[in-house]
């Protein structure tokens, strides 16, 4: 699913199976993981 801003650019990407987040901007790629519960987990990684 396609999560986008007001003014229809691309805000973020978030899969509802498995509750990941991935949001990409300027080179990089930070995907932000949900345990019910628990924790966030956030990964940063650059992209090319």
């Amino acid at each position: 699913m396609d999560i986008r801003n007001l003014d229809g650019k691309l805000v973020c990407r978030l899969d509802r199976t498995t509750g990941i987040c991935e949001i990409r901007r300027k080179g990089c790629k930070t995907i932000l993981r949900v345990i019910p519960k628990k924790a966030v987990i956030v990964t940063n990684t650059r992209i090319a």
